[in-house]
């Protein structure tokens, strides 16, 4: 019976070894495609429809090795992940959750915008609900958000769009004042299904809509609303973008962006050619 045990034990060392390989086998890989990205961090035309006819994998599976790539970027982290993770199926389970809490999305990119799009990971007071958005990104409190260096990216005349939950109105007025916005609309994206809440089923979203230097929209004609299905969990739908270039005119930042880089990534940067800054946002 020892010697059987012996055995297996010596068999799933070996499968831990062949994991470990494995990891950075796809390490590898990833780094390989995110330096294939061109200076707008987009990988050329056809490049990943071949791999995955080279290699078998489907598009899911080369955008997971590309975030994991980006997000442990040295050997060092790379340790780290090795150790932490037992299997690439916990790296993938992690990769789906969010980014390290601790990660630094770097600068807000240089220059100043005319119009300034944000969707901040915003912290719930209602404790079930704080607890399912952490589950999918680290939050940040009311004065983090309101402290970042917004206004000085913003050009004289500027519009700001801030995506804020009803029940953090308030907040969002805040932090649209912090930032040098004047409060003037709430745009409002109707979903056709229903979703959760603690008091009604909600079936909006909103954004907070400001104005710096008075400057008015390109066309009056808009409404304050659109319709559009929900998607991904906190995405926010191309309709949306449409809204903003009609109304808003450019250079465009996102501020809390998700870009995977990839050459199907429907971003606002890989989509429409906008600045973006967040710890879920592949720089270029």
């Amino acid at each position: 019976m020892s010697s059987d045990i012996e055995a297996l034990v010596l068999i799933d060392t070996r499968i831990d070894a062949a994991d470990r390989a494995g990891l950075r086998g796809r390490w590898e890989f990833g780094r390989a495609m995110l330096a294939a990205r061109d200076g707008a961090g987009r990988l050329p035309n056809g490049f990943l429809a071949e791999l995955v006819v080279r290699t078998g994998k489907s598009r899911a599976e080369l955008g997971h090795r590309a975030r994991f790539a980006a997000r442990y970027p040295t050997e060092q982290e790379l340790a780290h992940a090795v150790s932490e993770f037992g299997s690439w199926r916990e790296v993938v389970a992690a990769l789906a959750i969010a980014p390290d809490a601790g990660a630094d999305p770097g600068p807000i990119p240089a220059g100043r915008f005319a119009t300034i799009v944000a969707d901040p990971p915003w912290t719930f007071t209602n404790t079930a609900t704080r607890a399912a958005a952490q589950r999918h990104y680290p939050t940040m409190t009311l004065e983090e958000i309101a402290g970042l260096d917004v206004a000085q990216h913003a050009a004289d005349k500027a519009h700001a769009y801030l995506w804020v939950p009803s029940a953090l109105l308030p907040d969002g007025l805040q932090v649209l004042a912090a930032w040098g916005f004047e409060y003037r609309a709430v745009i409002t994206w109707v979903k056709p299904q229903l979703g959760l809440g603690n008091y009604f089923r909600s079936t909006t979203e909103l954004a907070l809509f400001g104005v710096r230097g008075g400057m008015r929209t390109r066309d009056r004609s808009l409404p304050t609303h659109f319709t559009a299905p929900r998607g991904r969990h906190s995405a926010k739908p191309a309709e949306f973008q449409e809204l903003v270039m009609r109304a808003s005119p450019g250079p465009y930042l996102e501020l809390f962006a998700r870009c995977s880089g990839l050459a199907d990534c429907t971003c606002s940067r890989c989509r429409l050619g906008w600045a973006v800054w967040g710890n879920e946002a592949l720089s270029a």
